[in-house]
């Protein structure tokens, strides 16, 4: 994925993470925790933001991938490798 991919995925999480919580999106970035921070999240937020993610993306986030996620970045980078495994899967090479 390229630099420019990235951000674009970066950007699209970011404002799907602002709408599903309703905040200004200039709210919610990269460094943003998503838990006991800016936007701290309960579980029934989490859930639902994931699953925003995985109708926008058409990806499959499991539990135990999102685990250790603690910032909105490394959830857009989650995304990323979601999207790049997915494409694999339907176009191998």
């Amino acid at each position: 994925m390229t630099e420019t991919e990235s951000q674009t995925v970066l950007e699209r999480v970011c404002k799907e993470v602002a709408e599903e919580l309703c905040v200004d999106a200039s709210e919610v970035s990269a460094g943003t925790l998503m838990a006991e921070g800016a936007l701290d999240l309960d579980s029934l937020d989490q859930v639902a933001i994931v699953m925003r993610l995985e109708d926008t993306f058409d990806i499959e986030i499991s539990d135990e991938e999102l685990g250790g996620t603690v910032t909105v970045g490394g959830l857009a980078t989650l995304v990323e490798r979601k999207i790049g495994a997915s494409a694999q899967a339907r176009w191998p090479s």
